[in-house]
């Protein structure tokens, strides 16, 4: 079981997942579900992931998390490092094997993004599965969220991370040291 676990991208109905989803063949004993939270931010999913994860109990998690406009929120880069570094140490202790799969903005200079630089170094240092989709013309249609033709190239890549998902490693101290287990409660 593969969760594919994002924000307004991946919450898309019939979007990229589900046309991911309907290439596998039935027989297939792969099953991929998804969460998106349309309109939240990395910051805020922090609390919500591992309810999520516990949740669905997935094998594996491609996770989608750069894909939000927090960029121009904040200047500093803790929260989302933080959220980050505590969806990696959850994978490790419960087992789950990840992928990391960055989706393009219009907004964003990725000759110089400190999130997708940040995004393929931690996972180059843990040996970790990243797929980062070029921003090409005709993508997207709006600021973020994927034409017809866009919904195919992240599906591609979607099929391409379900069977390079790897172990999570135990992080280095310096990376949880002094992090707090982020979760939340419902309350009516």
């Amino acid at each position: 079981k593969i969760l594919v676990l994002g924000f307004s991208v991946t919450a898309e109905k019939s979007g990229f997942v589900e046309q991911a989803r309907s290439r596998f063949k039935e027989d297939n004993a792969l099953e991929i579900v998804k969460t998106g939270m349309g309109g939240m931010q990395p910051y805020h999913g922090r609390y919500l992931f591992p309810s999520i994860i516990h949740r669905h109990a997935p094998d594996a998690i491609v996770l989608d998390i750069a894909t939000p406009a927090f960029r121009n929120f904040s200047v500093s880069q803790e929260p989302y490092k933080n959220t980050l570094i505590s969806v990696l140490r959850l994978c490790h202790e419960r087992g789950i094997r990840l992928a990391l799969l960055d989706l393009p903005r219009t907004d964003v200079d990725y000759s110089d993004d400190w999130v997708t630089l940040y995004n393929a170094r931690i996972c180059a240092d843990l040996g970790l599965p990243y797929w980062a989709v070029p921003l090409t013309e005709g993508l997207l249609r709006d600021e973020v969220h994927p034409t017809p033709e866009g919904q195919a190239i992240y599906a591609d890549a979607l099929i391409e991370l379900t069977g390079m998902v790897a172990p999570v490693p135990a992080l280095p101290d310096v990376l949880t040291e002094g992090l707090p287990y982020f979760d939340a409660i419902a309350v009516n």
